[in-house]
Formats: structure tokens, C-alpha cells, sequence
């Protein structure tokens, strides 16, 4: 079994995504599965990095899935989530980076103090200027369900609880990632932050991720709902009605407001 599976949806990432499978090379973390799915961009993402690995001595830890049809990130991650094998999972994005050392210092984060989830900071690369994306200090799983960003690449998750609470991604387009870390947090029993940045994002203007139209919105409504639905399910809802209620506010109400 692989301490840390890394799963990685493949949409029209041609671009980027051999300096993105690079980095993973370079982990310093030696037992690791690397599982790209293909969401069926159209491009040869899939083949560079094939080209890639053909003659590397780590490639035999990279393994290739797809979804049968396009479908978006989160059932791209639900298809990784079902296949990997290792003890935590991580997700990256085949735009970004990872610190060499990434993994290895969440692993062992998370290894010391026993944790469902252990996250760090990250930088923002954006009109080439680099700044610090600070993520909040953990205090309880209420605080931190009010003020968590959705910085899903910046959390090593144990796979074993995932699996346990049924945490997966609702089948949306849009706030898909911030429902699933939400679920997540409110199951979580531990989470222990690493104050370091070790993951590298970067913004593109006409990223998907930052685009605001009438469907994303009804994506994001539609995301909220599996999340409430799936605390009323788990008997979680009373408890952290306050939480979820003001995330939902911040993330579906504000931005339906102002754009």
C-alpha cells in the first residue's frame, strides 16, 4: 500500500501539466501512487506525459483512468478516489506545483498526530507576481467550517475516513471542491496545519475557476444542496447549522449579489 495517493483530473492541460507531473517526480516522499484521470479534453495532455515517464524510474508509480464522459473535476476526483490505494489521498490540479518536499511533511504531520486531515499554505503565481495564500490557523471544526478557503490541493486527507463518512464530490461544476472539504471537515475528528506553503497555484484570467455566469451560480446552489443534504443525512445538520449556513451565504448568496 502507497503512503499517499495523488489524484490529478486531465482537462486540456497540455500547457501545463508535464511541469505539474515533474513535480511529482521530484517528491521526496518515496511511496507514492500518482493516479491521472482523463475527463476527455480532446488534447494530448495524457500523451506528453507518457513521453514523459517512458524512460523515468518512478514511472511505474503513475497509473491512467478516465470518466466515461466529460463530467468535470469532481467526478474526475470521485473516479481517483474509487481506484487509489495508498493511506492519505491528496488532490492537485494539473495547472500547479508542489514543493519537493509537499507530501513527505504533510505525511508526516498527519502520521504524528493521528489526523483525518493535515493542510498547509500555498502561493499564488498570478501576472507573473507571487504572493502568499495564507490559510487560517485550526482551532475547532466549527471555526474552521466558518473560515476555511476551498483550497482543496493544499489538504492530505486519510483515505480510510473518507471512505468510512462516504465524503466524496457532488456531481457539479462549481463549489464542488468547497462542499467536499466542508463534508469533510465536520466528520473530521482531527486536523492538524503545517504553517509552511508548499503547493504553487496559478490563476489564469480565463480560468474556468473564475468565471461568473447564470449556470455557474445554479451549479453552486445545486453544490450547497448535496452539502446540506448530506449533513441532514449524517446527522450533522443541527450541529453545525450556524457554519453551514454562513458558508453558504459567503460562497452562493454574496456572489450571486455582486456578480
Amino acid at each position: 500500500m502507497p503512503k499517499v495517493s495523488v489524484i490529478i483530473p486531465v482537462y486540456r492541460a497540455a500547457a501545463t501539466i508535464v511541469r505539474c507531473v515533474e513535480s511529482l517526480l521530484s517528491q521526496t516522499l518515496a511511496d507514492l501512487e500518482v493516479i491521472l484521470v482523463d475527463d476527455h479534453g480532446g488534447d494530448d495532455s495524457l500523451e506528453l506525459v507518457k513521453s514523459l515517464l517512458a524512460n523515468h524510474h518512478r514511472k511505474t508509480m503513475f497509473h491512467f483512468a478516465a470518466t466515461p464522459q466529460n463530467s468535470g473535476p469532481g467526478e474526475a476526483r470521485n473516479v481517483g478516489i474509487q481506484l487509489a490505494k495508498g493511506e492519505y489521498v491528496a488532490f492537485v490540479d494539473a495547472d500547479d506545483w508542489l514543493e519537493k518536499d509537499m507530501l513527505e511533511t504533510l505525511l508526516t504531520a498527519a502520521k504524528q498526530k493521528h489526523t483525518d486531515m493535515a493542510y498547509c499554505h500555498a502561493w499564488e503565481h498570478k501576472a507573473n507576481k507571487m504572493c502568499l495564500l495564507k490559510s487560517v490557523t485550526f482551532r475547532s471544526n466549527k471555526q474552521f467550517l466558518s473560515q476555511f478557503v476551498a483550497r482543496l490541493w493544499t489538504i492530505l486527507f486519510r483515505r480510510d475516513f473518507l471512505l468510512k463518512h462516504n465524503i466524496n464530490f457532488p456531481l457539479t461544476r462549481s463549489a464542488e471542491d468547497s462542499c467536499m472539504i466542508a463534508a469533510a471537515i465536520m466528520q473530521a475528528s482531527s486536523i492538524v496545519f503545517v504553517d509552511k506553503p508548499l503547493y504553487h497555484y496559478i490563476v489564469y484570467s480565463e480560468s474556468v475557476s473564475h468565471k461568473r455566469d447564470k449556470q455557474r451560480i445554479a451549479q453552486k446552489y445545486a453544490s450547497f444542496s448535496w452539502l446540506f443534504k448530506y449533513a441532514k443525512e449524517t446527522g450533522l445538520y443541527d450541529f453545525y447549522y450556524c457554519q453551514l449556513w454562513w458558508i453558504y451565504f459567503k460562497k452562493v448568496v454574496l456572489v450571486t449579489l455582486f456578480k
